[in-house]
């Protein structure tokens, strides 16, 4: 049998909900801290304390820290490091998993839908993936590891090819979450739809290439940038998602740890918008679809 990830705690089950986000919702400045790790200077932490549940002891380490593996937020690293999922393929009861070696990286479909009593907050999102990194990667704001690989245009092209039905490129919505909301010490990226209404007030504003923007999104201000493809038909390849982000945040390096981001496709597929703000999180994209999506298994 599988091993079986922990119950969610407390704290994760107030994700998405509007009392549990103002607390989360404070400045940036002063609540994160800078790691002393040799030649990372630009990884800032998010104090244990100030997370909802990814309250590692070692925020500036990766979950291969001895202290760190065993706590519930390196639980999926650990997973799919273990024998258990060795052949390229393993489940537990909350999600079915696919490693690509030869990327580094792993796609879950998520489970929880089917436990809707353990997992209430999720109980409609059947249409829910997430692009995990296989290698230790902290997560945004591992500024030494997090673009190792292309990690946005393999979650890109997971969506095109691996989940059935495919995500529409202008329907694709992926995010990474800030450290505070997190729920694992591992860089992963969420993947689903854009929000109707997101995408029209998006569609409105002018593809000015990396030109700083703010968009009135679920009632809050969001920063945006729009970044044109290098090469077209090859989305997000060579774009650093994550450099762009951290050159647009006021305190650069220092404000990583507290900001979610989330990226887009243009409407008319020439380039990606960027979506950074610290109170998003995945409440803010569409999981479910009438028909439900299933993940593309080997043959």
């Amino acid at each position: 049998m599988s091993p079986q990830f922990p119950k969610m705690p407390w704290p994760l089950t107030c994700l998405g909900l509007l009392l549990c986000l103002s607390v989360w919702a404070s400045p940036a400045l002063g609540q994160s801290q800078p790691c002393a790790v040799s030649g990372n200077t630009d990884h800032w932490y998010s104090p244990a304390k100030n997370n909802g549940a990814d309250r590692v002891p070692h925020q500036c380490h990766s979950c291969f820290d001895a202290d760190n593996a065993g706590h519930t937020a390196c639980s999926v690293f650990g997973f799919l490091q273990s024998e258990a999922c060795a052949a390229g393929h393993c489940r537990t009861g909350q999600g079915t998993f696919e490693l690509d070696h030869s990327a580094r990286v792993a796609l879950q479909q998520s489970l929880r839908y089917q436990s809707a009593w353990t997992y209430w907050l999720d109980a409609r999102s059947n249409c829910w993936f997430l692009l995990w990194a296989l290698d230790p990667v902290v997560g945004l704001e591992d500024a030494a590891h997090r673009e190792q690989s292309n990690y946005w245009q393999l979650a890109f092209e997971a969506a095109q090819t691996k989940i059935d039905p495919p995500i529409a490129p202008n329907e694709l919505a992926l995010m990474i979450h800030s450290a505070k909301t997190r729920s694992q010490h591992q860089l992963h990226i969420h993947i689903g739809r854009l929000k109707e209404d997101w995408r029209k007030t998006i569609d409105q504003l002018a593809q000015k290439p990396e030109q700083h923007m703010i968009a009135r999104l679920s009632g809050r201000d969001h920063q945006l940038i729009f970044l044109p493809d290098k090469f077209p038909g090859s989305p997000l390849k060579d774009v650093a998602v994550f450099e762009t982000v951290q050159d647009l945040l006021p305190h650069g390096a220092a404000d990583m740890p507290n900001q979610t981001v989330m990226v887009t496709r243009a409407a008319d597929e020439t380039g990606s918008w960027v979506i950074v703000n610290e109170q998003m999180t995945r409440s803010d994209m569409v999981l479910r679809l009438a028909s439900g999506c299933q993940l593309r298994l080997p043959q």
